[in-house]
């Protein structure tokens, strides 16, 4: 029979279609368990004042890429600076 000539491909076919029946079933299974990722809120500097002075306590604390800013502001402003919220800081000039 063809089976015969052919069963290493054949074989070779049916591990193929049973091993992406499984991720597809274990991709699923895990989708449904898993929920979206939520950013905590931090405060919004409310004017360029508020912005100014948590800038240069930033700057004063050595805050930088590898070192840690002091508690507070992370707590209340987020991290890295990058991610602060100045939505409400209408004038940026210096």
């Amino acid at each position: 029979p063809w089976w015969k000539q052919r069963r290493t491909k054949v074989f070779m076919a049916i591990i193929f279609v049973l091993m992406i029946a499984m991720a597809v079933g274990l991709g699923a299974a895990f989708s449904r368990n898993s929920l979206p990722p939520t950013k905590p809120s931090y405060k919004c500097f409310a004017d360029r004042n508020e912005l100014k002075n948590v800038v240069n306590r930033y700057v004063r604390d050595g805050c930088g890429a590898f070192t840690l800013c002091t508690t507070s502001i992370i707590e209340t402003y987020g991290w890295p600076m990058r991610e602060w919220c100045v939505d409400d800081v209408t004038n940026m000039a210096s």
